[in-house]
């Protein structure tokens, strides 16, 4: 099946670099682990979405913390980070109209914005 890359942006002309197209978000969920006297943190961010065109790549907004794995629907996704851009590839196309779940598991020092 061959799927479309999800734009980078959601289109908000007041906001053009917020959000992304390709899908619709249902549900965020963060999983965050830290230690009060360490500056470092672990998470994970897990993003529920329903696709809105077949899907062979899409985008999220992702800025600072370093990268340690991505998931598709639990199957492992390879990845490009540009900036604050994430282009996330799944191992299979997403389907149009197809529920599916992405994971970001990911580490570092947060800093101020």
């Amino acid at each position: 099946m061959h799927g479309v890359i999800g734009s980078a942006s959601g289109g908000d002309p007041y906001l053009p670099e917020s959000g992304n197209g390709g899908f619709d978000v249902t549900h965020y969920d963060i999983k965050l682990a830290y230690t009060p006297t360490q500056p470092t943190i672990r998470a994970t961010t897990t993003v529920e979405s329903v696709s809105t065109k077949a899907l062979a790549a899409f985008n999220l907004d992702f800025a600072g913390l370093a990268i340690d794995a991505i998931t598709v629907d639990g199957r492992a996704a390879t990845f490009r980070r540009t900036g604050s851009e994430l282009t996330v590839h799944p191992a299979r196309t997403i389907r149009n109209g197809a529920a599916f779940r992405t994971a970001v598991v990911y580490h570092g020092i947060p800093h101020t914005v």
